[in-house]
């Protein structure tokens, strides 16, 4: 069977229903995260375009950006599809947003409210009062909701600043931590190979407020010994993942029989 053509899809890009199937039968599907990642933090924004190096910089910006391409530096665990596009049909069948706030031993952060404040707004008050927006071919929003109603299924629960005379901040992330708690789609979305399909969002005003005004972020000056020290900037993240299956040609068997 043909692979799809124009005329089997819809004007967003996505599979029209009568197609999904047959095309989808000629292929194999595989589990498949797409993820992509925003970064703010000392060193950031030289790695990649959409990130940034300072709170200033991540509150004013114009635009916040996830999956609209990323620069070939950029690590795995940030990011698994650097162009804007990618090469397969995909169902999109849930979503998650992850807030993730550095942690460490507080005594070691050059920024005082690296160790305190900030992770908590980070991780509490921002998923709040950050609208995002899910479009497909630039133009058709399917998706408009504050960050936290797309919950994270992963991290830590909660953010907590130990009080002991060495405090440790653990930094938690929106949501309950337990896989299931993800974003579902109403019904899934049925991507085909190149389509378009992009998020986007910008601070609202009580954030933007918040976080123009903050200083950092800082670094973490650890302890190597002999006196030294490692400074390790800090770096926030918002992490965007959608999960459902791919559909790629028959591949090699995966054995070594």
């Amino acid at each position: 069977m043909a692979d799809v053509s124009a005329s089997d899809l819809d004007r967003r890009g996505a599979v029209l229903p009568d197609q999904a199937a047959a095309f989808r039968a000629t292929r194999v599907a595989e589990p498949w995260q797409r993820y992509d990642s925003i970064v703010i933090g000392e060193g950031a924004a030289t790695l990649s375009k959409g990130w940034y190096n300072t709170w200033n910089d991540f509150a004013n910006a114009s635009q916040l950006g996830w999956f609209m391409g990323r620069d070939s530096n950029v690590g795995k665990s940030y990011c698994n599809q650097l162009s804007d596009r990618s090469d397969w049909a995909q169902d999109l069948i849930t979503a998650n947003v992850e807030f993730i706030a550095p942690t460490g031993l507080s005594e070691f952060f050059d920024n005082p409210l690296d160790a305190s404040v900030t992770p908590f707004l980070f991780t509490q008050q921002l998923p709040t009062e950050l609208p995002m927006s899910l479009k497909m071919s630039e133009a058709d929003e399917v998706l408009v909701v504050p960050a936290n109603h797309i919950p994270s299924g992963f991290a830590l629960q909660g953010s907590v600043v130990d009080g002991s005379p060495g405090p440790v901040t653990v930094p938690g992330s929106q949501g309950t931590p337990h896989v299931t708690n993800n974003f579902i789609f109403a019904e899934p979305i049925l991507l085909a190979a190149k389509s378009l399909l992009t998020v986007s969002a910008r601070l609202d005003a009580q954030s933007q407020r918040t976080f123009s005004g903050l200083p950092g972020p800082g670094a973490m000056n650890i302890p190597i010994g002999g006196g030294l020290f490692l400074r390790q900037p800090l770096w926030y993240k918002i992490k965007f993942t959608f999960f459902g299956p791919r559909y790629l040609q028959m591949r090699g068997a995966r054995t070594s029989a």
